[in-house]
């Protein structure tokens, strides 16, 4: 914690998060359109099937995203995505994003406590 970027955050939040997508919007709110073949199971996203026929839509979609887990270091998100990335391969993608624990009391003292230790574990002092 003592050496990492923090990335210009004075009490870093290190976030693993995935992309969401959200379907089923009115068209003219979105820029991405999308549509649905219930008899297939298939969705077909931004090009129009070339045979419309057994095919719902155009409906709109927005992806976002959305944290799956929160560390103090980089390093404990990477070894969160090496040990649980297996259930994230179906999103289209993944990042590391820093958010901040500013004005959150309870973090900031334990970000405090750990920064307080050595590296054997042991408070300074």
């Amino acid at each position: 914690m003592r050496t990492q970027d923090n990335r210009a955050t004075a009490n870093p939040m290190f976030c693993v998060q995935v992309i969401i997508r959200d379907m089923g919007y009115r068209q003219e709110y979105c820029d991405n359109r999308c549509w649905w073949n219930a008899e297939e199971l298939e969705t077909a996203f931004d090009d129009e099937p070339e045979n419309l026929d057994g095919w719902d839509g155009p409906f709109g979609y927005k992806d976002r995203w959305e944290t799956v887990a929160v560390c103090f270091t980089e390093e404990g998100c990477k070894r969160h995505l090496e040990l649980n990335g297996h259930n994230y391969r179906h999103r289209q993608e993944t990042r590391i994003h820093v958010e901040s624990f500013h004005r959150n009391p309870e973090m900031e003292k334990v970000r405090e406590f750990l920064m307080s230790l050595n590296p054997g574990g042991k408070r300074d002092g």
